[in-house]
């Protein structure tokens, strides 16, 4: 796994942490800027499930927000060391669910394994990134800075997403106490995660807001000013 801070400033106390889904790295994410005194980390690219606590050391508390198949890896990484970090202020998820590989609350397995055995080059990258967003607009923004990885790593990260998220179904130890996620957003025109299994899967686990979006949520999260662009104190304050 991939740990970037976006914003790091000297003396900043608070952290919003973030966990992308598949296929990202930080690109299209640098943009979103936290609140004043707030660094940022980006963790992307889950080939590896490894996590590094350490950079957090310092921190006095942590916002954490979690896009699609960065829900179920937020939700992994506070299982395994959870114990260790700063507080959770509040955990905030995004078209993504705990159980991302599922028939009735995630993707359909078999929807998963169509998308695995195509993800060949670039042109199935792509294909993904149009269903991801809503509409044309939106996605051509996103194109402006989309991820720059290689077709090869987005194949080897869903089998490896796939490989750990089947295996943790095998194992009945808890580890930990799950992490309690304060609000999940759900696009109600997702069409990778669909809406009615992510309420199956939020349903009395967490606050539910729906949000007028595709996959792609970040552009129908704003003060109500368009034009002021993504606001990471809409999603938790609003």
């Amino acid at each position: 796994m991939r740990q970037i801070f976006t914003v790091r400033n000297s003396g900043n106390r608070r952290l919003l942490l973030f966990f992308a889904g598949w296929g990202m790295d930080e690109r299209p994410f640098r943009p979103f800027r936290p609140d004043e005194g707030e660094d940022c980390m980006v963790c992307c690219d889950y080939r590896s499930a490894d996590f590094r606590p350490s950079l957090l050391a310092g921190y006095g508390e942590v916002r954490l927000a979690a896009w699609s198949m960065g829900v179920w890896m937020g939700s992994e990484v506070w299982r395994a060391h959870g114990g260790s970090l700063p507080p959770l202020r509040a955990a905030v998820a995004l078209n993504g669910t705990p159980c991302p590989i599922d028939a009735t609350r995630g993707i359909d397995p078999r929807i998963y394994r169509m998308t695995e055995r195509g993800m060949r080059d670039g042109r199935n990258a792509e294909e993904f990134y149009r269903r991801m967003c809503h509409t044309g607009e939106e996605f051509a923004r996103f194109m402006e800075l989309r991820p720059q990885r290689p077709a090869t790593e987005l194949r080897e990260e869903l089998e490896a997403l796939r490989t750990r998220y089947e295996t943790r179904q095998g194992e009945t130890t808890d580890e930990a106490p799950p992490l309690r996620w304060s609000r999940a957003c759900i696009g109600e025109a997702d069409r990778i995660f669909p809406p009615e299994a992510q309420r199956a899967a939020w349903d009395g686990q967490a606050e539910i807001r729906t949000l007028p979006c595709g996959h792609w949520p970040f552009a129908a999260i704003h003060s109500g000013r368009e034009e002021e662009g993504f606001s990471w104190k809409y999603l938790f304050d609003s």
